[in-house]
């Protein structure tokens, strides 16, 4: 099995995990005020088989498929999970409130909401 290496400096999305899905796509010459756009023309990478965190650099290890072309330095990488992972309940993140009244008058709450969604298909 070929491998491809990725390194990153700084942080990377908490999320990605080993068995994630790997994707990249490169970048349009077509720049806005934003920053950059990505063409929606999305290429598979692998899927990572190891992780290892040193001084500020993060290096992903996923088994590829070499007939595939391969990321770039300029290229938008980008992950995904498989549908089974976190479906059941809500897991790896939490949610913590506290309502604090700061005025010495009488105050009641009415109603409190909190919306989850799904968010790596």
């Amino acid at each position: 099995m070929a491998t491809i290496t990725l390194q990153f400096n700084g942080e990377i999305n908490t999320s990605v995990s080993v068995g994630d899905y790997i994707y990249y796509t490169n970048p349009t010459s077509n720049y806005q005020e934003s920053g950059f756009s990505v063409s929606n023309n999305m290429s598979f990478v692998g899927n990572v088989i190891s992780m290892l965190f040193s001084n500020d650099v993060t290096t992903i290890v996923c088994d590829c498929n070499t007939a595939n072309p391969q990321p770039t330095s300029i290229s938008y990488i980008y992950f995904s999970k498989e549908k089974q992972v976190n479906t059941g309940s809500l897991r790896g993140y939490y949610g913590k409130l506290k309502f604090r009244n700061n005025s010495r008058m009488k105050a009641e709450l009415y109603a409190s909401s909190c919306i989850i969604e799904e968010s790596s298909k």
